[in-house]
């Protein structure tokens, strides 16, 4: 913690209860919230419902798919996650952030390799557009 707060960076962790206990420890706000929405989607967590609760404390995101089963990291819309859920509740909570996809384009034979990152790019645009308008909306 200490070294955090010498040089002033904010570090993204991933357990909620972590950047809480983190953020007291170091008397100000140095830790954020990383949202893992494919750990959250093996766990059976509602996505949502956690998006929500810890509402601004989200300031980067790990965004991939799976089945639920396997922490895969496959490319959005090819698993069990709600995507629509997910970017109605961060625009909700004003997320601002980058769009991070954390995927595993060497599971892709090579040929498949620049059409795959082609898709999640263009999904990682879609989701923008989406947390924008449901921002708006609020």
């Amino acid at each position: 913690v200490g070294f955090v707060t010498e040089v002033g960076v904010v570090t993204g962790v991933v357990p909620l209860i972590h950047v809480d206990t983190l953020n007291n420890v170091a008397g100000k706000e140095c830790f954020a919230l990383c949202l893992d929405n494919g750990h959250a989607n093996l766990t059976n967590t509602n996505v949502r419902h956690y998006i929500e609760i810890c509402g601004k404390r989200i300031q980067t995101l790990h965004l991939h798919d799976n089945s639920g089963n396997d922490d895969n990291h496959a490319l959005p819309y090819t698993g069990k996650c709600d995507w629509d859920g997910i970017c109605h509740f961060l625009g909700l909570i004003g997320y601002e952030g980058a769009i991070n996809f954390e995927l595993c384009y060497s599971l892709f034979e090579p040929e498949m390799q620049k059409p795959a990152l082609e898709f999640s790019s263009a999904c990682g645009r879609a989701f923008e557009r989406k947390i924008k308008e449901a921002a708006a909306k609020c």
